[in-house]
């Protein structure tokens, strides 16, 4: 690699010698240069660095849910950071020989036409960042593809891009040759998964291999203009979750919330995602949708909601199917919460935070817990972080409440999910963290939602 050194002394005295970039004893750059006040001294500085590993955060190399495994690090206690590959130590010699240093972390530094001068970290990463199209994938039967991009991290890379599958899968036996003359651009790959018998659930691990070396991550960046820009990893694989899920919502709209990937996981369960701006939405332009779902606290954030949401109620008084995700009761609501829906309801700060606490049906005979999928306990298993929240409460008669749960200790609360029929069509409101589930690939929390946004009626002519 090649970089420069750049050294000033700010002061007349005292006299100060530039002395070597990492310690005498190590090799590097000397230099024995004394200083010369408010001159900087700059030197070229090449170096071969043989790297083991990729600048990340250390508490992230080790597979993580909710807790980090860092019993690895070199330090007793907690540190903020960690110590970059490119990281370095100066030495100066000022009086009577008396040496000191400090350290130094290698810097990128550019000029942008708008911004003026920037400067950022120079990190050491894989030859490239295996890119898989997502993190889930919801196998409902017969083959299934997969697409993968390679990113080139170096230029002229060349390989292959390998595939390893779960038990009772197979792929294509064409060859997926990479070959990406410059840095910072991609190659797409699409791979045939082929169910045999017993196929089972797992990941489908995707790793590049060539003569500049391998590479079984995805590179992440954090860049904002307050902090300097960081990277971590995830490894380059797919969640393959073969699933027995019908909905029979073909097309779905989305209001964007405070963000989240629920459009996608509705997207795996075989229906059409168009995003909806409350703000240019008619009730003619939004009839076509067998149901509309309301983004995570769309009603905090999302200014449109205010005049648009009796629009969405008439749509679901005509047929329409609404579930809404959870919002929270605070100042910034664009409508009070007894607003937001066809009846009244308060919504509470109410939550489940065990993943594990058992659920109790409440209505065990209504369509939502039965078609298209019949939903059981089982449903229920292997959920994450928590259940959900901001429960409500304070139900109008209209509404009934479908499930109830509770922290050990506590009391049951009944305001997760509740539906009411509203015209001829459905309101949802629901606090349960689907928004944590469906990216996670839990396979129940797919089966409840595929039965959420399913039209009314449909599910009883199929029965």
């Amino acid at each position: 690699m090649s970089t420069s050194v750049s050294c000033v002394q700010r002061a007349d005295s005292p006299s100060l010698q530039i002395e070597a970039i990492n310690e005498p004893d190590v090799a590097g750059l000397r230099l024995g240069v004394p200083l010369v006040p408010n001159e900087t001294i700059t030197r070229a500085y090449n170096y071969f660095p043989e790297f083991h590993g990729a600048d990340e955060p250390y508490w992230l190399e080790k597979p993580h849910n909710t807790l980090y495994d860092a019993s690895d690090h070199v330090s007793k206690g907690v540190s903020p950071t960690t110590y970059p590959k490119n990281h370095f130590w100066f030495s100066l010699k000022g009086y009577d020989d008396i040496r000191f240093g400090g350290e130094l972390q290698v810097m990128h530094k550019w000029v942008d036409r708008v911004k003026g001068e920037l400067i950022r970290p120079v990190y050491v990463t894989p030859v490239a960042s295996v890119i898989p199209g997502s993190n889930v994938l919801i196998a409902r039967g017969g083959p299934q593809q997969v697409v993968v991009e390679v990113e080139a991290l170096t230029d002229s890379l060349s390989g292959q891009l390998n595939v390893k599958l779960p038990e009772g899968w197979a792929t294509t036996k064409d060859l997926k040759l990479v070959n990406i003359p410059k840095r910072n651009t991609q190659q797409s790959f699409t791979f045939q998964l082929i169910p045999m018998e017993k196929a089972e659930g797992g990941a489908v691990k995707f790793e590049f291999s060539g003569p500049k070396g391998k590479a079984d991550r995805t590179l992440h960046e954090i860049d904002y203009p307050h902090i300097m820009p960081q990277v971590y990893y995830t490894p380059a694989e797919v969640k393959l979750v073969p699933l027995d899920v019908t909905t029979t919502a073909k097309t779905v709209g989305y209001i964007k919330g405070a963000g989240d990937d629920v459009p996608q996981a509705i997207e795996q369960l075989g229906a059409t995602v168009d995003f909806i701006e409350p703000s240019a939405a008619t009730l003619e332009s939004i009839q076509k949708y067998d149901a509309i779902v309301v983004g995570i606290r769309a009603y905090n954030n999302n200014h449109g909601m205010k005049a648009f949401n009796p629009t969405l109620m008439e749509y679901a008084e005509n047929g329409g199917t609404v579930v809404v995700q959870y919002t929270t009761r605070t100042s910034d609501m664009v409508l009070p919460d007894s607003l937001i829906g066809p009846y009244p309801f308060k919504l509470t700060r109410d939550r489940v935070t065990v993943e594990e606490a058992p659920p109790t049906f409440l209505a065990k005979d209504h369509p939502l817990l039965n078609t298209p999928n019949k939903i059981t306990t089982a449903d229920f298993d292997g959920w994450v972080q928590e259940r959900g929240l901001y429960f409500c409460g304070s139900l109008d008669p209209h509404y009934t409440s479908l499930i109830a749960w509770n922290d050990p200790g506590e009391q049951p609360l009944n305001g997760a999910l509740i539906t009411c029929d509203y015209g001829k069509g459905r309101y949802v409101y629901t606090g349960i963290s689907f928004f944590r589930q469906l990216p996670a690939g839990v396979p129940g929390a797919y089966r409840l939602f595929a039965n959420l946004i399913s039209k009314r009626g449909q599910e009883r002519n199929e029965e």
